[in-house]
C-alpha cells in the first residue's frame, strides 16, 4: 500500500488529518487506529457539506491510517517510546524521586507501582485519564530507568552477557519481521530461552527483557504499534477497503 495517495489531498483534507495527527501526539486519542476511524466520519462529513469536497475520491481507513502513522513517526524523529504528557511525567518523576530515596529496591518495582498509579487515576479521574493511551511495563519501567540515572542513581542491573545478546537480538529481529504477533509474544519467548541457558546467566524478569527487546526491535524499524494482522482482521481489512 502506498504512503502517498495518488489523488493528492485537499486542502480541507489536510486540515483533518492535521487535527487527528495532533490529537495523537496530544492523547485525545487512544491509537492511530481510533484516531484514523475519526478522520474517516469527519471526511465522510465533509463530503456532505461541500459540493467542492463532495468531488474528492473516498478515501480508506487503511490510507488514513498509513498517513497519520507516518506524520507521527516523522515528527519523532527516531525517538523512543510514545508522547508523555506532563501529568503523566509528574507522576512517574514521583516514583522516580521514590526510587532513588530507597523506598523502591528495583526500578522494576517503582515501574509496577507508577503503572498501578496510572490505572487508579484512570478510574478517578475518567474525562481526563482515559483519554490517554494505557501505557505499557517496558514503557513505563524505561522511562523510570531514564529518570533514575538522570537523578544520579547508578544502575544495579547486571550486565548482559554474550549468549544472551544473541538470543535478545535473535527475538528482535524476528519481531521486527513479523514473526511474533506483538513484543509481549517475543519477549515471553525470549525470556523464557534466555532463562534456560547454561552455564545459566543471571535470573532475568519479563519486564526488563521487553524493554530492552523494545528498545532493539525499534533500532531495527519496529514500531510500537505493529502487530501482525490474524486472518479475521485481513478478510475485514480487503472488505472496508473495497467500500
Amino acid at each position: 500500500m502506498p504512503l502517498i495517495p495518488r489523488t493528492p489531498w485537499t486542502p480541507s483534507e489536510l486540515r483533518v488529518l492535521d487535527r487527528c495527527v495532533s490529537g495523537v501526539q496530544g492523547g485525545r486519542y487512544s491509537s492511530v487506529a481510533t484516531a484514523a476511524k475519526a478522520c474517516l466520519s469527519e471526511l465522510a462529513r465533509l463530503r456532505v457539506i461541500s459540493s467542492k469536497d463532495g468531488a474528492s475520491p473516498r478515501r480508506t481507513c487503511a490510507t488514513l491510517y498509513t498517513y497519520i502513522r507516518r506524520e507521527i513517526r516523522s515528527s519523532r524523529r527516531g525517538a523512543q517510546g510514545t508522547f508523555w504528557s506532563a501529568d503523566e511525567q509528574v507522576v512517574v518523576d514521583r516514583f522516580v524521586r521514590a526510587l532513588v530515596s530507597g523506598r523502591y529496591r528495583r526500578a522494576q518495582d517503582a515501574a509496577e507501582a507508577c503503572r498501578r498509579e496510572f490505572a487508579r487515576l484512570r478510574q478517578l479521574h475518567p474525562l481526563v485519564w482515559r483519554a490517554r493511551a494505557p501505557r505499557t511495563v517496558g514503557g513505563v519501567f524505561m522511562r523510570v530507568v531514564e529518570g533514575a540515572r538522570a537523578a544520579g542513581r547508578d544502575s544495579q542491573r547486571v550486565r548482559w552477557t554474550g549468549p544472551e545478546l544473541a538470543v535478545l537480538n535473535r527475538h528482535a529481529r524476528a519481531l521486527a519481521r513479523g514473526r511474533f504477533r506483538d513484543a509481549r509474544a517475543a519477549a515471553a519467548s525470549c525470556h523464557a530461552e534466555i532463562n534456560h541457558l547454561l552455564p545459566r546467566p543471571p535470573r532475568r524478569v519479563l519486564t526488563g527483557v521487553l524493554a530492552h527487546l523494545e528498545l532493539r526491535a525499534r533500532a531495527l524499524g519496529w514500531f510500537m504499534n505493529d502487530t501482525r494482522w490474524l486472518p479475521g482482521e485481513k478478510e475485514l481489512l480487503e472488505r472496508y477497503a473495497l467500500v
